[in-house]
């Protein structure tokens, strides 16, 4: 006697319908992670680019200051200029140097989080 269960082909066409749609969804999540992540790499470019900028602007007004400071200190020595003057200018190469500091700490996140992007994706990459 031979006996075929009816609903056994139904059982298998539902099994590969749900795989299909588990395929589906995970290439689609795939998709959105790759987005994503295209996405970080571009804003991270963008933020060291605006760093890059920002730095060379600090520079420049810290080089300016440098120049204020040391004719101050001239002025001071011909007793043309208080200290005070001399003083405020100090502090304001200090701030500078501080801001230019910052800005160099700034870029260098920025490299590091657009490194561990890329480790990641090579070790993605590898398995």
């Amino acid at each position: 006697m031979l006996r075929w269960n009816l609903f056994e082909g139904f059982k298998h066409n539902f099994e590969a319908e749900r795989l299909k749609y588990e395929l589906r969804r995970l290439n689609e999540e795939k998709d959105l992670q790759n987005r994503e992540f295209d996405t970080s790499v571009k804003m991270a470019h963008l933020r060291i680019t605006h760093l890059s900028e920002v730095e060379i602007k600090e520079q420049a007004s810290l080089n300016e200051t440098n120049e204020k400071l040391l004719m101050m200190q001239r002025l001071r020595k011909g007793q043309q200029v208080g200290s005070i003057s001399t003083i405020q200018v100090e502090i304001e190469q200090l701030q500078r140097r501080l801001n230019l500091k910052l800005e160099q700490i700034d870029i260098s996140k920025a490299y590091a989080k657009l490194e561990i992007l890329q480790i990641g994706v090579n070790e993605c990459n590898q398995h």
